[in-house]
């Protein structure tokens, strides 16, 4: 049905085009296709995290059905502190009144925090692109919330007179829109460890009527939201969503409405939902929930029908409380069946990519780098590399990216490997103790001062880096 309105409607096409999928498809050789990657916080009934559960602690719900744990990896003692907090103010799909209303209630909240909160904040220009007002690539000022009024003046005064989104329809905003919040998950990729993302914003609607048609026949659009929560998870990032409503509006949550597609965002990652009003209890609570993520876990669904699923999951261990996502998109057949199906690869190499550009180091996966001759040798912690059991044998699959560097800066790299691990019992417990040497000849270009290894687990999507000097003859 829907594919007869497409060519009316390019920017559904693009916006099909660029959104990427997380869920491992179907020729991936060591991960089941339909593996569905949560992050989850565990903690005792004083509220303190829990470090020592088992895969068997942990039971999953699926509507009503339990569904068997496959894996399940700590991130307490290998993600950096304090965890990172986004924050995006939406100019985009704001009116005036409500963009206005929105910059005061993040500059009043801002002003509150302590001087060591990771945090960084952006716009979401009226020309839809990604502003930062204190970025990733930001110079180092623990005291900028103090006077983050004058620096989001600034910005808004720097990106001001630009074409409006407020000029467009609701239907003309949901393409850009989508391609922007996927250039800004190119920010929060550069930052390890699990993250919160705060959206301030009146939101987009996340459907259409086809041209001709009455609202009864309204078709709900389902893979951008999907595909853009999925890539979201496998940062390790829950969003808290606030909708400003418009002037003189009440927010709904209808099928497709803007209160629905937040609503929705929110399910899916495990952050919540916010009327408006509500910046600071926002960034608050985001701020302290993204310190007690402390597990990444998947799980195999039983049925893979394309549907909206209801999970929860629980703990056998008395006492034990469990915070996730509340909500998954099965990957099969829905009604844009006629849009691109969903692959992981684009994803994984857009990540790989931003990590080895990364200016930190990724500590979830122990990278050791040695360069001898035109040989560089990469080593790996055979603890940190999520091997499945296939049979008798223990397949695990990698992604490996070098990146060079000079005196100015980044210059080149040698763009995503696929390694595949496929060991025998004898061979993955060798690995366990002795670790994995993966060698890569490489010949170093004369300028490069430093090389940069990314490594990145195609099954749990945590990653690694070391960064070594360049050896030159």
């Amino acid at each position: 049905m829907l594919d007869r309105y497409l060519p009316k409607i390019g920017f559904v096409l693009a916006l099909a085009a660029t959104a990427t999928a997380l869920l491992v498809a179907k020729d991936n050789p060591s991960t089941p296709p339909q593996m569905i990657t949560l992050n989850l916080a565990a903690v005792d009934s004083h509220g303190q995290p829990v470090q020592d559960l088992r895969a068997e602690d942990i039971q999953v719900i699926d509507n009503g059905k339990p569904q068997p744990v496959v894996w399940l990896r700590s991130l307490s003692a290998k993600t950096p502190e304090p965890r990172a907090t986004f924050i995006l103010i939406d100019l985009f799909n704001a009116d005036l009144q409500s963009a206005g209303l929105s910059e005061n209630e993040v500059v009043e909240a801002l002003e509150k925090v302590h001087s060591d909160a990771n945090i960084y904040l952006y716009l979401l220009t009226s020309a839809a692109t990604i502003f930062p007002v204190h970025g990733v690539a930001a110079s180092s000022d623990p005291q900028w919330t103090q006077h983050v009024k004058a620096s989001l003046d600034d910005a808004i005064r720097q990106t001001n007179g630009l074409k409006a989104g407020n000029q467009l329809s609701r239907l003309q905003r949901i393409g850009p829109t989508w391609n922007a919040l996927s250039n800004l998950a190119g920010q929060l990729a550069q930052v390890p460890g699990p993250k919160s993302f705060i959206w301030v914003t009146q939101g987009i609607q996340n459907g259409l009527v086809p041209p001709g048609q009455g609202p009864e026949q309204f078709v709900h659009i389902v893979s951008p939201v999907r595909d853009f929560s999925d890539k979201l998870n496998a940062l390790g990032t829950a969003i808290y969503t606030v909708q400003q409503k418009p002037s003189g509006s009440l927010a709904v949550e209808s099928t497709g409405t803007p209160g629905d597609t937040l609503k929705q965002l929110s399910e899916l990652t495990g952050g919540q939902s916010f009327p408006t009003d509500s910046t600071s209890q926002a960034i608050t609570q985001a701020m302290s929930e993204v310190r007690q993520v402390n597990y990444r876990l998947g799980f195999l669904p039983q049925k893979v029908d394309g549907k909206y699923h209801k999970i929860q999951l629980t703990s056998t261990r008395s006492g034990v409380k469990i915070q996730t996502a509340v909500r998954y998109y099965g990957s099969g057949a829905d009604i844009e069946r006629n849009l691109p199906t969903r692959n992981s690869r684009p994803m994984l190499a857009g990540l790989l990519n931003e990590i080895a550009r990364s200016p930190f180091d990724y500590p979830e996966i122990g990278v050791r780098a040695t360069m001898s001759g035109s040989t560089l040798t990469i080593h790996l912690d055979g603890h940190d590399a999520l091997f499945l059991k296939d049979g008798p044998r223990y397949k695990a699959e990698l992604s490996v990216d070098i990146a060079e560097s000079g005196a100015n800066g980044p210059m080149k790299s040698t763009g995503p490997v696929v390694v595949n691990l496929d060991m025998s019992e004898d061979e993955h417990a060798k690995a366990l103790t002795a670790g994995i040497d993966i060698p890569r000849s490489l010949v170093l270009d004369g300028a490069t001062r430093q090389v940069r290894v990314a490594v990145l687990d195609h099954t749990s999507y945590l990653a690694g880096t070391s960064t070594i000097p360049a050896a030159h003859k």
